[in-house]
Formats: C-alpha cells, sequence, structure tokens
C-alpha cells in the first residue's frame, strides 16, 4: 500500500497497527493493483483493466446515506445512468438473489408509470438480501458499506457478475460459497474460471470483536487471542473470505484483496468502527 504524505498534513491512528494516515491524500498518486481512485475522489476503480465490465467501491467523499446506494455523481463519471440499479435492505444473510429478464423487463417498464414503490424507475430492489448475480448488461449490482466486506465476482467465460455484501456474520456463514454456488447452478459457471475481488473493508489490527463472535470462526489461522492488556480477539474477515473461495474452487490466482483498511482510513472511507459515521459506502459491478 501507497500512503502518500503532502502539503501540512494531519494524522489520524485508530488501533496498534503501524499505519498512519495523511488527512490529505495525493490521489493521482494513490494507486493499488486492481483499485485506483477517480480523479474527483469518490470513489475507487475496480478491476479497471478487465474488459466487458465496470466495478467501483465508493471512498468518504462518494458516501451518501441513500438506501439501497445512489450517487449520481459516480453514476455520471463511469457512464451508468441507464442502467438498472439493483440493491438491498442488508440483513447479514446469505441469501444471493439472481436478477431475471422479467425483473429487469418490470423495472424498466415502471421508469415510465413510477407504479411500483418497491420496484419503482429502474429500480430493484430486496429485502433480506446481502448479494445478487446475473448475466444481464446494464443491471448495476450494489450494496451498501460501513466496515464490512464487499465481495466482486465475475466470470469472464460466461459473462456473468455478482456483488455481495460480507459481514462478519456473512463471512462466517460464508456467503461468498453460496453466490459461488448459485452461479455454478444457474449460469453452469465453473469456479475455476471466476474472478474475485475482496474489497475495502475493516481489516485484522481493527477487527476486535467479542468470544461469542470469535468462536463463530473455528480456523484459528484466521484468528488472535490476545491477553497481554486483557482477553482480545481479533478476526482477519479477508483472509477467512479469501481461503473459503479457495475451498469452493476459485483459483488462488484469481482472487485479489484490498489492503485498504475502511477503519485505519477512516479520511479516506467512512467507517462506522472508529466514529459512527452514519455515511455509507457502497460497491458496484455492471456487465458492458
Amino acid at each position: 500500500m501507497v500512503h502518500i504524505i503532502s502539503q501540512g498534513p494531519s494524522y489520524s491512528k485508530c488501533c496498534s497497527c503501524d499505519i498512519i494516515i495523511p488527512s490529505f491524500i495525493a490521489k493521482e498518486r494513490y494507486i493499488m493493483q486492481n483499485e485506483r481512485l477517480s480523479n474527483d475522489g469518490n470513489y475507487l476503480r475496480i478491476w479497471e483493466n478487465i474488459e466487458g465490465i465496470k466495478a467501483f467501491f465508493a471512498t468518504q467523499k462518494g458516501s451518501t446515506t441513500e438506501y439501497p446506494f445512489y450517487n449520481p455523481e459516480i453514476w455520471a463519471d463511469l457512464g451508468l445512468e441507464d442502467t438498472v440499479l439493483v440493491g438491498h435492505r442488508q440483513t447479514h444473510s446469505t441469501n444471493v438473489e439472481v436478477i431475471t429478464e422479467d425483473m429487469v423487463r418490470e423495472a424498466r417498464e415502471n421508469e415510465a408509470s413510477g407504479s411500483n414503490p418497491v420496484i419503482g424507475g429502474q429500480r430493484i430492489v430486496f429485502d433480506g438480501v446481502d448479494g445478487a448475480i446475473t448475466d444481464i448488461p446494464g443491471v448495476l449490482l450494489t450494496s451498501r458499506h460501513a466496515d464490512c466486506i464487499p465481495l466482486f465476482f465475475y466470470d469472464p467465460k460466461k459473462r456473468v457478475v455478482g456483488m455481495v455484501h460480507s459481514g462478519w456474520r456473512g463471512t462466517a456463514d460464508e456467503i461468498g460459497r453460496v453466490t459461488i454456488e448459485k452461479m455454478v447452478s444457474v449460469y453452469g459457471c465453473d469456479p475455476a474460471d471466476i474472478l474475485v475481488h475482496i474489497g475495502p473493508g475493516i481489516s485484522k489490527c481493527c477487527f476486535e470483536v467479542d468470544e461469542p463472535c470469535f468462536k463463530e470462526f473455528r480456523d484459528p489461522e484466521y484468528t488472535t487471542k490476545e491477553t497481554p492488556d486483557g482477553l482480545k480477539y481479533y478476526i482477519d474477515l479477508k483472509a477467512y473470505n479469501k481461503r473459503m473461495l479457495m475451498d469452493a474452487g476459485v483459483k488462488e490466482e484469481h482472487i485479489t484483496t484490498s489492503e485498504h483498511c475502511t477503519c485505519c482510513e477512516n479520511v479516506l472511507f467512512s467507517s462506522h468502527r472508529f466514529n459512527r459515521n452514519p455515511l455509507r459506502m457502497g460497491g458496484g459491478i455492471v456487465l458492458l
């Protein structure tokens, strides 16, 4: 990860890790593998060099209180104004919806009439859902995030995309594996062809949890128990997701993981854990 200290910086530090974040980031130089900050600073471009899709993850500057996530500036910058927006009222479940042609047709028809309060305009909104997959171009799958992990899926052979919200509960219940299995059963995807990006979210350095939460994660490789200053438990949600995805058949070389910690980098991102920020970041992916 590259952190650029520019003119007159002040710093924030939220945990015992060694990362110190400047309050001013030279965004034209702030580049990571598979993630690049947009020129206006509203979002990270995800998988920018992969053809056939567009994907993003909003920064604090691009965060909103909209439900589902909606930021017209990001939409305009990426040329997504005419897409059908899919969003969810997330409940930390393992429910993953399949977006069908009928759903998309109804959403487009309702754009003119505005007759449906749930699927209205070019929006498809679900309750109790934390992810979606589709093979239909022009359908923008979105999710909302405070510190929870966004998972981006793309099968370039079958032309299928997925967008998932994976908090600690969804990670423990393996919503990533559920998504892979649904891509296989519905679209005939081969897990070995699927690309996954584990996006910005709270990292192990900041994700201190209580004992009941700690016990949900059975593998000690991704959990830490510390006692010098009292009993503390830490979980590496990103590493746990990666192992789960590999166990589901995704090749290790097809998984990329963001180094961004939304809690450490609370200037760049909106973090609920750090300061109960009411704004929510959004992740999105669309087939072109």
